[in-house]
């Protein structure tokens, strides 16, 4: 038994929703590499669970595979939630996502060299490999993907037995209306909000993109291993306790942390903090400091260029065109046309699209 499918694709906002019924106690069960995985995995993960949880299901994915038609009928008619954004956005998040760069670790030692900790750890997807800035390069090979990174109404047409869908615009996942959104969902799917005042701050940010930059591993030569990540993520991760009066950090800066069940060991070792205390505290802002040069990167990357590239490629135009045309926007056009008609960039392109 689980509550709903939240079903879509990637981009669109998944992540600080998925967050956010986290914290109201939510398991959500994430599909595999394959349609056929995906439905084993899921199968077991439901027989593993008591009835007493509340669990969700998530499929972004349109499997290009044999098995794809038949994991569609498997999902029975149950209340169901998707995310819709502009298709301009969200190919320019595609474009600009961040990844694991070449140097990427999660897990690093109290010894190692700030320098090679924070150099490459970051890293964009131009097509064929990771380079270190954000590009469109690797428009084409997006939209080409054998994996439909469009592919809404494929999607759609996939799950025969889903009647009864709660759309959301991306746009209202933000600020405000992505606090007054999760009310509405929670009123409509009938689920609480525990320490709502303080758990609404999570649809300010934009949490995705802490990654790969935070959180962190850091083994503190074996007396301790500490999870650092930024104050503004609050420690959303419940199975990790705060730590940061045994090293005097303020939590405005960042959280250093150790999880449950290493607490007592820690204890037994906190006369070995002040051999790690002050590298700790240079590994999380020389993090913090790569966060804001890579945010910087990132917000010189708008949707008015990536629609002036498109321009300047009209074969790339097209057949972006031709694939949000057949394979992802039929069915938002169909139900929230008026979603539709709030899209500002995608409007600018199908005007421009008429004059390819």
């Amino acid at each position: 038994r689980y509550e709903f499918l939240n079903w879509g694709s990637h981009c669109v906002g998944n992540f600080a929703i998925q967050r956010f019924l986290y914290l109201c106690n939510f398991i959500g069960i994430q599909p595999q590499r394959t349609s056929k995985a995906t439905y084993f995995f899921q199968y077991q993960c439901l027989l593993h669970y008591s009835k007493k949880e509340q669990i969700y299901l998530i499929l972004l994915d349109c499997f290009n595979d044999e098995y794809f038609e038949k994991l569609g009928y498997l999902y029975p008619n149950t209340p169901s939630l998707h995310q819709s954004r502009d298709p301009i956005s969200k190919l320019k998040t595609h474009l600009t996502l961040k990844g694991c760069g070449i140097n990427y670790k999660n897990n690093v030692d109290i010894d190692d060299e700030i320098e090679k900790i924070v150099k490459n750890r970051v890293g964009y997807w131009n097509g064929s490999h990771m380079v270190s800035n954000p590009s469109f390069i690797g428009a084409l090979s997006i939209i080409e993907d054998k994996q439909e990174h469009f592919h809404d109404y494929l999607l759609y047409k996939a799950l025969k037995n889903i009647t009864e869908v709660k759309i959301i615009n991306s746009a209202d996942l933000i600020g405000k209306r992505g606090a007054e959104t999760m009310l509405n969902l929670a009123e409509e799917f009938k689920f609480n909000i525990p320490d709502y005042e303080k758990n609404k701050e999570i649809f300010s940010l934009k949490i995705a993109e802490y990654i790969p930059i935070f959180p962190i591993f850091v083994d503190c030569r074996k007396y301790f291993k500490c999870f650092i990540c930024l104050t503004k993520l609050q420690l959303k991760d419940k199975n990790y306790i705060n730590i940061n009066a045994y090293f005097g950090f303020k939590d405005e800066e960042f959280i250093a942390c150790v999880h449950k069940n290493e607490l007592e060991f820690f204890k037994q070792n906190v006369s070995k903090i002040h051999l790690c205390k002050d590298k700790l505290a240079k590994i999380a802002l020389a993090l913090e400091k790569l966060k804001k040069q890579v945010d910087f990167k990132r917000s010189r990357v708008k949707e008015e260029q990536l629609l002036n590239y498109l321009k300047r490629h009209p074969n790339i135009a097209k057949k972006f065109k031709k694939v949000i045309d057949e394979k992802h926007l039929p069915f938002i056009k169909a139900v929230r046309p008026d979603i539709v008609a709030s899209w500002k960039y995608y409007k600018e392109f199908e005007k421009m699209c008429e004059n390819l």
